[in-house]
């Protein structure tokens, strides 16, 4: 069992990372970035939609507490 999960995530794995997009310059695609790399980008023509509003933030890995970073 263990042989078939190392299997998918050496499979899997490359398809994560090469959808992220590094924050260069303080910019990822964009978007101002300040040091955090762009994880995904959903267009309003994906989700058929005229428009939306995000809500966005960070969890520490440590101790899981979770920081709300912005709202749009």
């Amino acid at each position: 069992m263990k042989k078939i999960y190392l299997f998918l995530f050496a499979t899997l794995t490359p398809f994560f990372n090469f959808g992220q997009t590094p924050c260069e310059n303080g910019f990822a695609l964009n978007y101002p970035c300040n040091g955090f790399d762009l994880q995904s980008h959903i267009s309003l023509d994906e989700m058929n939609a005229n428009g939306a509003s995000d809500s966005w933030g960070w969890t520490d890995p440590e101790d899981g507490s979770r920081i709300c970073l912005g709202r749009s």
